[in-house]
């Protein structure tokens, strides 16, 4: 990702990333709400994330260095808080709407950050 290294550039980036945050909220637990299944439709958001991750350095023609599984372990934690959240998210949206489900997970971050 060389060329977004403009901290303008990389702003607009995290503001789409942020938008997408209630747009896959509200749709994956319309999907996990459809299906009777908040954890079937956060595995199969998963895989489309892990294709999608895969195919970027695919089209980049960028290989996936193996060093990467050198570091330490604590570091690869932040699957199990992207998983959390996004089984929590699809499961909770539905039943307390998509806007009160990222409030309080926002209310989490804030808390945390602050104290970081």
């Amino acid at each position: 990702m060389n060329g977004l290294s403009h901290p303008w550039l990389l702003g607009i980036t995290m503001v789409v990333a942020g938008f997408g945050i209630p747009v896959m909220a509200s749709l994956n637990g319309n999907l996990g709400a459809r299906l009777e299944h908040p954890v079937l439709a956060a595995t199969i958001l998963f895989a489309l994330a892990l294709a999608a991750s895969v195919a970027v350095p695919v089209v980049q023609q960028k290989p996936l260095e193996p060093k990467a599984l050198g570091a330490p372990p604590q570091f690869y934690l932040g699957g199990f808080f992207v998983a959390f959240y996004v089984l929590s998210i699809t499961w909770i949206a539905p039943k307390i709407g998509v806007g009160n489900a990222i409030f309080f997970g926002s209310v989490g971050t804030t808390d945390c950050v602050a104290h970081h």
